[in-house]
């Protein structure tokens, strides 16, 4: 229900019935995926509420809880 914009990649696009859900698993994909490739880990630029942080940091980042 939600994709990477492919015009910024720092934007996530709703479609449909996209669910605060969908949103904050692709941010957690999105976030592994450029660790895993490139090493860096991405800094969330918003507060994300009621969301345990392993959802949103990849579990092999030295600081993932």
């Amino acid at each position: 229900g939600a994709s990477v914009s492919m015009l910024h990649a720092n934007f996530l696009i709703c479609e449909g019935r996209t669910t605060a859900d969908d949103l904050v698993r692709l941010t957690g994909l999105v976030r592994e995926r450029v660790y895993q490739t490139r090493g860096v880990p991405l800094e969330l630029e918003v507060e994300v509420w009621g969301v345990e942080p392993p959802v949103l940091a990849p579990a092999a980042w030295p600081h993932a809880a």
